[in-house]
């Protein structure tokens, strides 16, 4: 074989990576990829709920880490509350989002609302 047919490894995987840059740069320049700045449609977390009956309780393991939220009742509805960003807060709702209602006697004092 000839070496004028031999191609270099490092050059061959720069010219990928340049390309695929370039590709996501310029549909980025265009309006192609599209970035959500809406941040009342920012998702806090997700949540599952976990039924308890009589035999289950004995059987659940809980995880001994706390979660980092904290879930305050307001205006007959819940709301969950980060513990490290005071400002990052949101309606609990289900998977219509309909908004996931607490009892009278759990309802916090206006004062002591965040």
């Amino acid at each position: 074989m000839s070496e004028n047919n031999h191609v270099s490894y490092p050059v061959l995987i720069l010219a990928c990576v340049a390309s695929i840059v370039t590709t996501v740069l310029m549909l980025d320049k265009s309006g192609k990829l599209l970035h959500n700045d809406d941040k009342d449609a920012l998702a806090l977390s997700h949540y599952k709920v976990v039924y308890m009956d009589a035999q289950a309780q004995a059987n659940y393991r809980l995880s001994p880490k706390p979660s980092m939220q904290t879930a305050i009742c307001h205006s007959g509805y819940l709301f969950i509350y980060a513990d490290q960003n005071p400002d990052l807060h949101g309606l609990l709702v289900d998977y219509k989002n309909r908004g996931v209602k607490c009892a009278p006697e759990m309802e916090q004092p206006a004062a002591d609302a965040p």
